[in-house]
């Protein structure tokens, strides 16, 4: 379990290593882009601990669920939204506000 979290992120990082080449040719994109599902990963451990939802191990798949979202919105972030304004610091943050808001749908929904 211990690695499960470590290599989650990491198979979201290779994932959107390729936008972020991408980004960092465009624009001054942040490193810190890159672990944008780690926000995400702390507000569903945090309401796992405190005992919101259900505790199974099945809902563990819904942080699958929360690395394939941050990668499709990274995605987005890249190729539209970045395009549109030139802040890609303010984009992510809205990536993050996304996937937080979602990690918390799904704990609640699971209880």
């Amino acid at each position: 379990m211990t690695l499960f979290f470590p290599l989650l992120q990491l198979c979201g990082l290779l994932a959107c290593l390729p936008a972020y080449r991408v980004a960092r040719r465009r624009q001054d994109e942040p490193v810190w882009s890159l672990f944008l599902v780690t926000p995400a990963f702390l507000v569903w451990i945090g309401m796992t601990l405190s005992g919101l939802g259900a505790n199974v191990a099945g809902h563990l798949a819904e942080l699958f669920d929360l690395v394939l979202l941050t990668i499709v919105l990274y995605y987005i972030k890249v190729f539209l939204l970045d395009r549109r304004n030139g802040s890609p610091v303010f984009n992510n943050l809205l990536v993050v506000a996304a996937t937080s808001g979602v990690a918390i749908l799904l704990r609640v929904q699971a209880g």
